[in-house]
């Protein structure tokens, strides 16, 4: 006996529903002539059809995986740019311009315009006094008090530029305009010169061994006044016969003196000249030549020339 045939429903099914439909038809079937061979239907079970490939939304790329799949990736053009283009505020509150009283000088509304003890300065825009107006010319303004630097550099006597004094000069004699007093010597400091040692030849001078105590000269030295330091030769003559003084490179306020006697002092003086002076010397005397200026302070070395061109110089035995 053939193993019975096994036709799954759904076919079954299938040919019900063909018969039913060519009755209704109302055809006539031509009669089957032998017995039905049975029908095996296998089911398809063959590869699947892949089909065309579904676009689809694109999906984000790898360097972009924060996007969802319907992203494009393109910037959002809606996205705010950050910069306001707006319209600059100009800063200054236009409110109204307040007329009132004039500002003293001080922003803090606890400042209170006093001088309570200052003599000088401001106080929240209050002047306090002004020092040169109080007291003059030198005088300045520290912390509330007027100050003054006393300036008696190279001075002994007269203003000391506060109002004070840089001192007094002794029995009487007058303070001159250069700080110092009028005095007429003696001399303090001097220099040694000869024709035998320095015949015809000049001297440099400097600045060194001058000093100031010659300011006050006599008639027969045309009364001068000269506050200003002096540098003053001693000159030995070893051999009479006439020497003359010449000063070189002189300026306009240096002046020579010769002064003759025991003592160097303004009071011997015999001869006064802007450029030279002659003396008859006396073998064995001293004389002295001073260079001495009429303004306070000069600084100078002046250069003084020796003509003794008669002069022998004498030899050791």
């Amino acid at each position: 006996m053939a193993p019975a045939l096994r036709i799954p429903g759904t076919v079954i099914l299938a040919l019900a529903f063909g018969a039913a439909l060519a009755a209704c038809k109302g055809g006539t079937d031509t009669p089957d002539a032998g017995p039905d061979t049975p029908v095996v239907i296998h089911p398809d079970f063959g590869p699947q059809d892949p089909g065309p490939p579904d676009p689809g939304t694109p999906r984000d790329t790898p360097t972009d995986p924060g996007k969802d799949a319907k992203d494009s990736g393109v910037k959002d053009p809606g996205e705010d740019p950050g910069d306001d283009p707006g319209v600059d505020d100009p800063g200054g509150d236009p409110g109204d311009f307040d007329p009132g009283a004039e500002d003293p000088g001080s922003s803090d509304p606890g400042c209170t315009a006093t001088c309570d003890g200052k003599e000088c300065g401001t106080a929240c825009g209050k002047s306090c006094g002004n020092c040169e107006t109080t007291h003059g010319t030198g005088w300045y303004c520290l912390v509330g008090e007027c100050k003054c630097d006393p300036k008696c550099t190279l001075k002994t006597c007269g203003d000391d530029g506060c109002g004070g004094s840089c001192g007094t000069c002794p029995g009487g004699v007058a303070c001159n305009s250069g700080g110092t007093c009028d005095t007429t010597g003696p001399c303090k400091r001097t220099t040694s010169i000869t024709c035998q040692n320095q015949s015809a030849d000049a001297y440099n001078g400097s600045t060194a061994n001058n000093g100031n105590v010659l300011n006050v000269w006599p008639s027969t030295c045309d009364s001068a006044k000269t506050p200003g330091p002096e540098k003053v030769f001693a000159f030995y003559a070893d051999q009479s016969g006439t020497v003359t003084f010449t000063l070189t490179g002189q300026q306009s306020w240096l002046d020579l003196y010769l002064i003759e006697g025991s003592t160097c002092d303004t009071s011997g003086c015999t001869q006064h000249s802007h450029n030279t002076v002659t003396l008859n010397a006396v073998q064995g005397t001293i004389y002295w030549i001073a260079v001495d200026a009429s303004i306070v302070n000069a600084q100078f070395g002046p250069s003084l020339a020796i003509d003794c061109s008669w002069y022998t110089p004498t030899t050791d035995p």
